[in-house]
């Protein structure tokens, strides 16, 4: 059985993949999953929407976005050595 969630009035795409992944960033996900319902840009209430299986991810955990974590290649601009602040400042 396909999850499903049921909007708020004044819901977007945004909104509900925030409320529902904990990041805006799975909207695409979420409306890939409902197809049907793209032209609607502001939800009324009690709109039925299908909620995809999706891995969320925790690779990132500092408190910047994504992208500001690799360099244009997608290596990583940060290593644990370069975040480390020393006792002695």
């Amino acid at each position: 059985m396909q999850d499903i969630y049921v909007t708020s009035a004044g819901d977007t795409w945004d909104s509900i993949a925030y409320k529902l992944f904990g990041d805006e960033k799975y909207m695409q996900q979420l409306m890939q999953a409902n197809w049907d319902l793209l032209d609607i840009l502001v939800f009324p209430a009690n709109q039925v929407i299908l909620v995809p299986k999706i891995p969320i991810s925790t690779e990132n955990e500092l408190d910047q976005p994504s992208w500001r974590n690799v360099d244009s290649s997608g290596d990583p601009l940060f290593t644990d050595e370069d975040l480390e602040v020393s006792a002695d400042g």
